[in-house]
C-alpha cells in the first residue's frame, strides 16, 4: 500500500515502466536484436516483449528503433 501511495502505481507497473525505459535505450543500439533487448530487460520472449512495448508506447520495438535511428 505504501508503495502505491508513494508512486501512484503498483510495484509491477513500476517495474514494467522501468523495463520499457531501459528497452528504449537499448533499442537505439542497432547491433542488438529485439530478442536480446527483451532478455536484457528481464522479459522472456520477444513476442511478449513486443506486445507489451506496443501497448505502452503505441509502436512496435522495430518501428521505435527505426524512428530513433533516423533522428540521429
Amino acid at each position: 500500500r505504501a508503495f502505491k501511495e508513494s508512486f501512484a502505481c503498483s510495484p509491477m507497473s513500476y517495474l514494467q515502466k522501468l523495463r520499457l525505459q531501459k528497452a528504449m535505450l537499448l533499442l537505439s543500439d542497432p547491433s542488438k536484436t529485439i530478442s536480446e533487448v527483451a532478455s536484457e530487460v528481464g522479459v522472456n520472449g520477444s513476442g511478449y516483449f513486443s506486445r507489451v512495448f506496443k501497448e505502452e508506447t503505441g509502436e512496435s520495438p522495430g518501428d521505435f528503433r527505426t524512428r530513433v535511428l533516423h533522428l540521429k
